[in-house]
This record gives C-alpha cells, sequence and structure tokens, in this order.
C-alpha cells in the first residue's frame, strides 16, 4: 500500500502538468526533425556538383582564352575579337602582337627587344619578354615558328655576298618576279639575305601577294635604301596575286590580312550578314563600311563569286 502511494506521489500528474508534457514533447520532435532535415539536405548540396560540371568547365576554357588579356594588363575582350596565327617572334609586327591580344606597349617592347639585337633562337626564349609568362606560352607554343638553321643560312648570305662583291664572275641582271620568287632567289638581291628573304615572303603570302613595289617597306626592318637598291631587279605581275573570297571568307581569314583591323572586319561582316552577299569593293565604300583610302589599299585582294 506504501508502494502505490509512493508511486502515485511521484508519477501522478496534474491536468495542466500532462499538457506542458504534451507541448514539450511536440517542440523536442519539431526541433529534432528540422536538425535531421538541415544536415541532409547540407550533404546533398556539398556533394552534388553534377549539373554545374559543364558550366565549371566552359568556365575554366574562358579562362584560360583570356589569359593573354589578363597578364598583359588589358581588359578582358570576347575571345572572337583574339585571332591565334603562326608567327615568328623575329618578324612579327607590333600590329599582329595586338591582333593576338597583347598591349600596344607590350608589342613596342618586342620591337625595342629585337632593334637592340635581340633575336629568339628557339621557342622557348620567347619568355624571355617579362609579359610572356607560363601560361601565356602554353597558349602561344603551338604558332610559334622560329627561322631554322639560322647559322647557315648565315653562312650562305656570307657566301652569296662574296660572290656579289668579288667580281670574278660577270652575270646578267637579276630580274624577280616579287610574287613567284622563292627566298632562295630573293636571297639573291643586293642586300637581301635569308631574314629578308623570309620575311618577304611570309608578308606576301599574308598579303596575297605584292601589288606595288612600295609595298616591301611594310616588311619588318626594310627600308627605302634597300628598296632603291633592288628598284630594277624586280617587277610584279597582279595576275599572280591570290585574292580572297569576301562572300565566303570568315573572321579569321579577313583578320589576318595586314590593311584590315578588327571593327573594319566586323562591320564588314555584319554588312554581308544582312546583304547576303557583297557584289564589289565599291559597294562598302558607298556603304561607309570602307573608306576611299581602305578601297586603293584592298582594290587587289578580294574576289567577289
Amino acid at each position: 500500500m506504501k508502494t502505490k502511494s509512493y508511486f502515485n506521489e511521484w508519477f501522478s500528474f496534474s491536468a495542466s502538468e500532462k499538457n506542458g508534457i504534451l507541448i514539450l514533447l511536440i517542440l523536442i520532435f519539431i526541433l529534432s526533425g528540422t536538425y535531421l532535415y538541415q544536415r541532409f539536405s547540407s550533404k546533398q548540396s556539398s556533394s552534388d556538383f553534377t549539373a554545374y560540371e559543364t558550366e565549371i568547365a566552359l568556365f575554366n576554357q574562358e579562362l584560360k582564352q583570356n589569359e593573354i588579356n589578363r597578364t598583359t594588363h588589358q581588359e578582358v575582350t570576347p575571345s572572337d575579337s583574339i585571332v591565334y596565327f603562326e608567327f615568328d617572334p623575329n618578324t612579327i609586327s607590333p600590329d599582329d602582337l595586338v591582333k593576338m591580344g597583347f598591349s600596344r606597349k607590350n608589342a613596342e617592347t618586342l620591337n625595342k627587344y629585337r632593334n637592340n639585337k635581340g633575336r629568339f633562337f628557339k621557342k622557348e626564349d620567347f619568355k624571355k619578354l617579362y609579359f610572356v609568362n607560363d601560361s601565356v606560352y602554353s597558349v602561344l607554343e603551338p604558332y610559334i615558328r622560329i627561322e631554322t638553321a639560322q647559322k647557315e643560312s648565315q653562312n650562305i648570305e656570307n657566301k652569296t655576298g662574296n660572290n656579289k662583291t668579288s667580281g670574278s664572275t660577270t652575270h646578267e641582271p637579276l630580274h624577280l618576279e616579287l610574287n613567284t620568287a622563292d627566298t632562295l632567289q630573293l636571297d639573291q638581291l643586293k642586300g637581301i639575305g635569308p631574314s629578308f628573304a623570309a620575311r618577304i615572303v611570309k608578308y606576301r603570302n599574308r598579303l596575297g601577294g605584292y601589288s606595288s613595289k612600295e609595298q616591301l617597306l611594310e616588311v619588318y626592318g626594310f627600308t627605302n635604301e634597300m628598296l632603291e637598291a633592288i628598284q630594277d631587279n624586280i617587277y610584279i605581275n597582279p595576275e599572280a596575286i591570290q585574292k580572297l573570297n569576301i562572300n565566303t571568307a570568315t573572321f579569321k581569314d579577313l583578320i589576318r590580312h595586314p590593311y584590315l583591323t578588327k571593327d573594319k572586319v566586323i562591320r564588314i561582316l555584319d554588312y554581308l550578314k544582312v546583304m547576303k552577299k557583297i557584289n564589289n569593293l565599291e559597294e562598302l565604300v558607298k556603304n561607309k563600311i570602307l573608306d576611299a583610302n581602305d578601297y586603293e589599299k584592298l582594290k587587289w585582294y578580294f574576289s567577289f563569286d
């Protein structure tokens, strides 16, 4: 009897106490459920990245494409405004370097380096420039082409020079067609060694061909004195110029041409997109896509079939 009294004393509750216990249990249940849900939700969100793998890959690709812009302190530009093409750091022009994403200041720095007798003998030498770090080099390395056999070429140049000045034999004066002559033939011209012969051919390929002798002055390092020395030994056949079909050319095709800037290429392609076909160069001048000076320089280089 005493045991029952003892039990009732400690384990019997009034109505208000029972209600309090019920409310407490409900609160414990709600809090426990909330805690478990948050832990489960957090675990799921922290480990499930499958939906974002594509976006991450694209982002990393974009970072690589814009590496040159960031390391040369430029604003990041759209990837289609930068074009990569084969180049020799010993001969590439500042304008072409800018087309590849470098700043004008960096392009001029390269020029100064070369003017001070600086040369690149292998691809890795391009990293001598302070603005070409490992990331930039990894992007450009596939496009770098260094003239091979430099020492052998120098020996050939020296031997050729000796033949030119020895006077031991007489030869008929050279008369070379500038758009079809190869580097060995050009090397025979007075004052033109293997390096300049290669530069003349490379620039000819970018132009599509020379339309006047004076265009040689656009070749890096070529001087008026050099042109005067070979004036009578060269001639030009305009029929040998390789023309580019402007109606089928891509952005990369057009931007490689020395006489076209990025803005002009974009205007041409935008106009072509609207008109579907360009009939002649005068049409572009009339619609203010190009100006009269552009017309005079470009009239040799495009077809409209």
